[in-house]
């Protein structure tokens, strides 16, 4: 970022004040997150969306970690394994939001999250092209 010195009049005092220059590119961004913001979701569904992105790839790592052959696992540092069952065994004692609304919505869940991605993604090709 780019900051520039303004003087800037306060009754009847000038005093210098800091502002922050305003780039082509910091400019598309806003473009863009308004955009997304309008179309397809707000700050607090993208996080949401996020969060429930992460648990369904932890879920997902589980899975792939249990097909593992005990020699696969062996290959793991001591520490490295007691870690990753440490923290796949906390994963799995904790119900996280996406869990509550797979078992509500089933694979609709992760068409909607998927869909809105791509809605993202379409939005900021189309504003950039």
């Amino acid at each position: 970022m780019k900051y520039k010195i303004e003087m800037e009049k306060r009754g009847a005092l000038v005093s210098p004040v800091v502002k922050e220059e305003q780039s082509e590119l910091r400019g598309q961004k806003f473009i863009n997150r308004a955009k997304i913001n309008q179309e397809v979701f707000d700050t607090e569904d993208a996080i949401a969306d996020n969060a429930k992105m992460i648990s369904l790839m932890f879920s997902t790592i589980i899975r792939m970690y249990e097909t593992f052959t005990d020699t696969q696992k062996g290959r793991l540092s001591a520490e490295d394994k007691a870690l990753m069952e440490y923290t796949f065994a906390k994963f799995q004692e904790t119900q996280t939001r996406a869990d509550l609304q797979l078992s509500q919505e089933g694979t609709d869940l992760i068409d909607k999250i998927l869909t809105r991605q791509q809605k993202v993604t379409d939005i900021i090709k189309d504003l950039n092209a």
